[in-house]
């Protein structure tokens, strides 16, 4: 049995020493695990603390749950592959995420707001050129622009300058259940 990277169902956070319980979360990451003994509350009493990632975009980032097994049944999500366009981005107080496109490219991705609008600018180096792709509110993909002479070490110039040309927010995470072109409110 291969052991689970990730969390779906209810999980809990502390707050002012009380325990708010019951949020539902799918696919949340595994950050730590630390084994528990619940033996004197039933017979089963081998389990484990999970700290997870909260995927639901609203609350703290980290969120607890108590679960049946050991740490060998249960593994930390391992870390995302290093990015030289991420760790720039990142290393720059800009924040990104790993991306991968359609036609196999990895880069980076950050969450923009346009006019009241969620966005996405993609970001991926080909033959040693940074090439960008905006997510809008056009409703389709279009094709990567390049950004002549830019290399990776230019990237967040080049985001900040494009974000202010374009009227751009750069956001710190992606909304919950977003998609490029889709009205955020509040």
């Amino acid at each position: 049995m291969t052991q689970p990277h990730t969390y779906t169902g209810l999980a809990f956070y502390r707050l002012n020493g009380k325990i708010i319980e019951g949020i539902p979360v799918r696919n949340a990451q595994i950050l730590t695990l630390q084994p528990i003994n619940l033996s004197a509350y039933v017979s089963r009493g081998r389990a484990v603390l999970l700290t997870i990632t909260n995927p639901t975009g609203h609350g703290p980032a980290q969120l607890e749950v108590a679960t049946w097994g050991t740490p060998d049944d249960w593994q930390p999500t391992p870390p995302a592959p290093i990015n030289p366009i991420v760790s720039t981005l990142t290393n720059a107080g800009l924040p990104a995420s790993l991306h991968l496109t359609r036609y196999g490219d990895v880069g980076a991705v950050l969450h923009l707001a346009r006019m009241n609008y969620y966005c996405q600018l993609v970001i991926v180096e080909r033959n040693n050129t940074l090439h960008y792709q905006f997510l809008g509110q056009h409703g389709h993909e279009p094709a990567f622009y390049a950004w002549d002479d830019a290399r990776t070490a230019d990237a967040p110039t080049r985001v900040r300058r494009f974000c202010r040309e374009f009227h751009a927010r750069i956001l710190q995470t992606r909304p919950a259940d977003a998609v490029p072109g889709q009205p955020l409110h509040g």
